[in-house]
């Protein structure tokens, strides 16, 4: 029995990236299955994602009022669209206020607690339709944290969806800590980013522990990335750096060795057992040559939303040989 499992990386408003490869995907399942409606949560078993992933994994699962799924790619894309300019935005008082986020989160949480209450309003973990894997890390305990719709048989556990993304996302320095809270579990949390940031490993494993003995080779693994950071940080520059120097591009270089390394574990895994074709991972690493920029992930501008979309498109139209062949094993 094959599981097929959907990685999300973390990254922001980066995340346009990953909606629009879904969307490529749902328009390759329209076109195998001859279906004028597919969604992506039919297509797999297990979602996972971290941070802006973990708000893309919440919205593939979320339900409509029969049950079936609510939102498809399309609806995920149009959301960072309209409202990624809302989400992070900050006044000029804050910012003063913050010195730019040196004192304070450099972004107050209510913009992004009013759009995600808008698309989940009072949706708890156990209503999602497919098992799933959200990171946060519970910074009074010191430990990681994976909310699973599969854990929620102890009601304590049943996290309002709302919070469970307001976790994942509270990235250090962008947004503040979420006191993620049931009537009996109150844990104040931050972004998966810091140790999770691609969820694939953490996805294989909590499938193997869903479906017992599973093999690897029985898994079908699709992990989305972005914007690799290429930002040069050059020994002169950085020699001197102190605790405020490294604070930025320490929360950067952490969330991109994790990428990385973890990419490198799921590759060398699946070729070791002889299913390298397994396993296929997209971001922009697909054009390189071409030397995308280095976007923040809080850049909402409209240049650099154009930019995500133009490199959204690079990136599909380098891939879609891949992806195609991998919506066939989907099927």
């Amino acid at each position: 029995m094959s599981i097929r499992i959907l990685s999300i990386d973390g990254g922001g408003i980066k995340g346009i990236i990953s909606a629009k490869i879904l969307c490529a995907l749902e328009d390759m399942l329209c076109e195998i299955t001859g279906r004028k409606n597919v969604y992506i949560a039919n297509y797999f078993d297990l979602i996972a994602g971290t941070s802006t992933g973990g708000i893309l994994t919440a919205m593939l699962l979320c339900p409509d009022e029969n049950g079936k799924p609510k939102f498809k790619a399309n609806d995920c894309l149009n959301m960072y669209l309209k409202y990624g300019g809302y989400i992070f935005d900050k006044s000029v008082l804050r910012s003063i206020f913050t010195l730019g986020g040196l004192f304070n989160s450099k972004y107050p949480c209510y913009n992004l607690e009013n759009v995600l209450d808008k698309y989940f309003k009072d949706l708890r973990l156990s209503q999602l339709l497919k098992p799933c894997l959200i990171s946060a890390y519970d910074i009074e305990n010191r430990r990681c944290v994976f909310f699973n719709k599969t854990d929620t048989c102890n009601p304590a556990r049943d996290y309002p969806i709302k919070h469970i993304i307001r976790a994942t996302s509270a990235a250090p320095t962008y947004f503040p800590v979420e006191n993620c809270c049931t009537p009996d579990i109150k844990s104040p949390m931050i972004d998966g980013g810091v140790f999770a940031n691609n969820p694939s490993l953490c996805a294989i494993t909590e499938a193997a522990r869903l479906n017992g003995k599973t093999h690897f080779c029985d898994m079908f693994v699709l992990s989305l990335g972005n914007v690799v950071n290429r930002t040069e940080i050059s020994y002169k520059s950085a020699k001197n750096w102190g605790k405020l120097n490294w604070v930025s591009p320490l929360i950067d270089i952490i969330m991109d060795g994790v990428n990385q390394t973890v990419d490198y574990q799921m590759k060398t895994l699946f070729k070791t057992i002889g299913y390298p074709n397994n396993y296929l991972r997209i971001s922009d690493e697909y054009n390189i040559e071409k030397g995308c920029p280095t976007i923040k992930m809080d850049d909402v501008s409209d240049k650099n939303i154009c930019t995500l979309l133009e490199i959204s498109d690079d990136i599909i139209k380098c891939c879609s040989d891949k992806l195609y062949k991998f919506a066939l094993k989907l099927i």
